[in-house]
């Protein structure tokens, strides 16, 4: 059912957003991905247990002080590797810090160097910094098209906070539709033509 409501596009989306924050928390306090960046799935993450912890141990305070449920590893991955799923319902922000601020919690308490806060800090930035490429990308896109309907020989460059639209003019008129069709795409934002001598 939710993935009928959802889609199937979002629901990749969702997993590989909430992916991004945990990998970014685990990364954080120092813990290693057992598989490579480019093998991975954003639905279960192979985490190697850091020497000189108990990794069962670890697994059941997680489960009886938080409800958390993490997977052992299996056959020859057996006590080295912890396997966090993130999958339908369970890919959710409040999930990933839940995770990440107990899992630090215990860890903490075994002795292992975790600096309290630190996970979740990343993760919080992981999803700031998630929300802007997507915003960007979508006023990106819009501007984009209101410039090749409007213009031709156009280019579009961003420095900080602002955003250039670099382009030559025979005349003003030509800047000032260009100006009027980027507002039009995002009425946000604030435009200035500039004329500027070769």
């Amino acid at each position: 059912l939710l993935l009928k409501e959802e889609g199937i596009e979002n629901t990749w989306a969702r997993h590989r957003r909430h992916y991004q924050a945990l990998k970014a928390g685990f990364e954080a306090m120092g813990l290693k991905f057992l598989v490579k960046e480019e093998n991975r799935l954003p639905q279960i993450s192979a985490i190697m247990v850091p020497e000189g912890i108990n990794e069962a141990e670890v697994r059941a305070r997680l489960l009886s002080e938080f409800n958390l449920e993490v997977g052992a590893g299996l056959g020859p991955l057996a006590g080295k590797i912890w396997r966090f799923g993130l999958m339908g319902y369970t890919a959710q922000s409040a999930n990933v810090m839940l995770c990440l601020s107990a899992l630090g919690s215990i860890l903490s308490k075994m002795g292992y160097p975790v600096k309290v806060g630190e996970a979740e800090a990343a993760a919080h930035q992981s999803y700031a910094n998630q929300h802007v490429s997507a915003a960007e990308e979508a006023l990106s896109d819009a501007v984009k098209a209101a410039i090749t309907d409007t213009a031709e020989g156009c280019e579009l460059s961003r420095v900080g906070q602002q955003l250039f639209v670099v382009g030559t003019f025979d005349d003003k008129a030509v800047a000032d539709r260009v100006a009027a069709a980027i507002i039009q795409a995002d009425p946000s934002l604030e435009i200035k033509v500039a004329e500027i001598a070769e």
